[in-house]
């Protein structure tokens, strides 16, 4: 029944230029979903794309396609596609987790530092992005960023995490100041 269906939106998207984008994108979510044929459903949303389709969802499902395969440059392209299409917060946490592939998966924590840093654009105050430069800018060298960033994460802060973002950022600084 569902193989049906999702032949009769295929059908139809040979005959209908102007929605073969969108039948094929649900003909793909019915093979990922509903028939759990992943190879199908690969090639059904990635001619969906072709057809000039394009989605925060069917991003996402592009994404977990290539993870299943480990493909993670594919991962980082479809998400950092789907934080464009979504913006906001969303935006903000799907950079993240790009930054996060982009620096565990790839081992390119220079890439993590820019994703994460097109996430702070979203939302500047955002703790976890913060934290997670702050990582990533002191894998790829101590830096004027570095600082700036322990010194946001510190603002916004309380406590002994205020104390201890204050406390790093004054050793980078330090450390800043005998390179001069």
């Amino acid at each position: 029944e569902w193989r049906d269906a999702a032949t009769a939106l295929v059908a139809e998207a040979a005959l209908d230029s102007t929605n073969r984008g969108k039948l094929l994108f649900e003909a793909g979510v019915i093979y990922l979903t509903r028939l759990n044929d992943q190879h199908g459903a690969q090639t059904l949303l990635s001619d969906a794309l072709n057809a000039g389709f394009n989605s925060a969802e069917l991003r996402r499902h592009l994404a977990e396609l290539a993870s299943g395969r480990d493909q993670w440059n594919d991962v980082v392209e479809h998400l950092a596609e789907r934080a464009a299409l979504i913006g906001g917060s969303g935006a903000s946490e799907t950079l993240q987790e790009v930054a996060n592939i982009a620096g565990r998966k790839l081992w390119n924590p220079n890439g993590a530092v820019e994703y994460l840093q097109q996430a702070l654009e979203y939302d500047n105050d955002d703790y976890a992005a913060l934290s997670l430069l702050r990582d990533y800018l002191s894998e790829v060298g101590l830096s004027e960023e570095h600082q700036q960033t322990l010194g946001k994460i510190g603002d916004l802060a309380a406590g002994t995490l205020a104390a201890e973002a204050y406390w790093e950022q004054g050793t980078v600084l330090q450390q800043l100041d005998r390179r001069e």
